[in-house]
């Protein structure tokens, strides 16, 4: 089956009719915000730190050359009733090739525009987007490097990282959209041996930066760190979020499995199968009491792993998007294509919305490490579900977005 022509008529147009959401004051604010937290977590100061060398994991070996030159970070955003809530920063993330898919072709233009930029940055003129041998979500991969070659100068090659020939040479920058565990090829730190690989350190995708930002005893060193105002900007953006660890006592426990609609457990490991998306996530509001406190003492069984050093996240619910859910019924607006063309969607997205929608934002930041500038991506995407946890799942809508 053709896993590129699938999108290739998607964009008939100059311009795609697109809703916006009020968001632009908030992004502009994270693009001036982000680099310094990079900067903060890949520092020497966690690295060191008793508990939180432990807890943010640096000790998952780093891909390439072990320093990335910059990262593609795409911040996952609620709008909720206390602003927005950023509750995952994902540093290996999807959806360009569905976002672009779904665009004019003015707006295709804009948005690849935006990655060469960062790429010439860089210097990265040839870049292999890696996917690995059971990710699924190769054929987005081609079609990102399809429109990249359609509107820029710069050679992207969508291929498999465990089967990329050494002859390849080492003039090459890895754009990684793979985890250790999805590849076949466990060597590959030979494989990709001096290349510049973005993001080349793994520890920076875990949850348990959410933790470490919220970390009372911390306060004094991230002021110092970050400034008063970047850490409140951060303390306001993130959820309030702890190390389970960190809860010591019985009644303390006992609370907090009573209040469990207010809270999620997260796993913060990285590059497993069960440490992203919504795999290693427990919503209070949907587990019981027994179980939920299980989770909290370690000792729950049948539960979603929680990793290592798993975190309590304080739960915000989003907007009600119904109006944008039925716009895409309507026709208004073009959904993207969440999936491959062979897999079939929950007829829950052919009808007008029957509950309360819930909506996850996600634009890019295009971080270069070296300069400490970030450029945010023109378009986003809004991912919307009829439930509470919200993700790409079989009866999710996906529509590409614009900040206001």
């Amino acid at each position: 089956m053709q896993t590129t022509d699938v999108y290739a008529e998607t964009a008939i147009g100059t311009e795609s009719e697109l809703p916006s959401v009020p968001i632009h004051e908030f992004l502009q604010r994270l693009k001036k915000e982000l680099p310094k937290l990079i900067e903060l977590v890949t520092g020497d100061t966690l690295r060191h730190h008793e508990l939180w060398g432990k807890a943010i994991p640096y000790q998952v070996p780093s891909y390439g050359s072990g320093r990335s030159k910059g990262h593609c970070v795409r911040p996952d955003i609620l709008l909720t009733r206390d602003g927005p809530k950023i509750c995952e920063l994902d540093f290996v993330p999807s959806g360009r090739g569905y976002l672009l898919a779904s665009l004019g072709h003015r707006q295709q233009e804009e948005f690849t525009k935006a990655f060469e930029r960062w790429y010439r940055s860089m210097g990265a003129t040839n870049v292999l987007y890696t996917t690995a041998s059971t990710t699924t979500c190769r054929n987005e991969t081609e079609y990102f490097a399809n429109r990249m070659r359609r509107f820029t100068d710069i050679r992207v090659n969508p291929v498999n990282i465990d089967r990329v020939p050494d002859e390849w040479g080492k003039e090459l920058f890895v754009d990684r959209l793979s985890y250790r565990s999805e590849m076949n090829t466990r060597e590959e730190d030979k494989l990709l041996a001096n290349l510049d690989v973005s993001t080349a350190e793994p520890y920076l995708d875990s949850k348990a930066i959410f933790a470490m930002i919220h970390e009372p005893s911390l306060t004094k060193m991230l002021e110092e760190e970050l400034g008063v105002e970047t850490l409140e900007f951060f303390r306001q953006a993130f959820p309030h979020t702890m190390l389970v660890s960190r809860i010591k006592s019985p009644k303390e426990v006992e609370r907090i499995a009573k209040e469990r609609e207010k809270w999620t457990v997260k796993n913060s490991d990285v590059e497993t199968d069960v440490s992203w998306g919504s795999r290693g996530t427990t919503v209070g509001a949907r587990t019981s009491e027994k179980k939920f406190t299980g989770l909290l003492l370690g000792t729950a069984a049948n539960a979603k792993p929680a990793g290592t050093y798993p975190i309590l996240q304080r739960w915000h619910a989003s907007r009600d998007f119904w109006y944008v859910w039925n716009a895409v019924i309507d026709g208004v607006y073009e959904p993207t294509r969440l999936y491959a063309p062979d897999k079939q969607s929950d007829t829950k997205t052919t009808r007008y919305a029957e509950k309360e929608v819930g909506a996850r934002l996600g634009f890019y930041f295009l971080v270069n490490r070296e300069a400490r500038s970030c450029e945010v991506a023109p378009y986003g995407c809004m991912v919307m579900r009829q439930d509470d946890l919200i993700h790409g799942a079989s009866d999710a809508l996906c529509v590409a977005v614009q900040a206001r």
